[in-house]
C-alpha cells in the first residue's frame, strides 16, 4: 500500500456514506429552513445518482486540522 501507484485490495465502507445519509437526512430535514432543506435533498438525490465507482480508491488520512492541511501561499491569501 507504501508504494505510490500501487492499488490496495481492502476496502472499508463509509460510516457516513450513502445509506447513512438515507437513513438521517428524513431525520435531519425537518429542522432545517426551506432553502437548506431543499438543498440538503437536493444532494441526497445527486449523490443516489453519481456514478462513484470510476473515483480511484486508497487509504487517506481526512481529518482537516490546521496542522494536517497543505495551503499554497500565505494565510488570508485568496488563490
Amino acid at each position: 500500500m507504501h508504494l505510490a501507484g500501487q492499488s490496495y485490495p481492502g476496502r472499508l465502507e463509509n460510516p457516513r456514506g450513502l445509506p447513512w445519509w438515507r437513513e438521517t437526512a428524513p431525520r435531519v430535514a425537518p429542522f432545517l429552513d426551506s432553502p437548506r432543506r431543499t438543498l440538503l435533498l437536493s444532494e441526497l438525490e445527486f449523490q443516489e445518482n453519481a456514478n462513484t465507482q470510476a473515483l480511484p480508491r486508497g487509504a487517506i488520512h481526512a481529518d482537516l486540522f490546521r496542522d494536517n492541511a497543505l495551503w499554497d501561499g500565505p494565510p488570508g491569501a485568496e488563490n
